[in-house]
């Protein structure tokens, strides 16, 4: 695996990671709103 196949995996796994990132936080806006099943409904 040379240099550049290195920094391209490194940036497809950040592109992934912002990815999952802004999937939760859109998640957690969700739960907030009350349009998801949250903890706070399942108690």
């Amino acid at each position: 695996m040379g240099p550049s196949e290195t920094s391209t995996y490194r940036q497809n796994g950040f592109q992934k990671f912002l990815c999952l990132l802004h999937c939760h936080q859109q998640g957690e806006v969700f739960l907030t709103q009350g349009l998801l099943p949250g903890p706070s409904s399942l108690t």
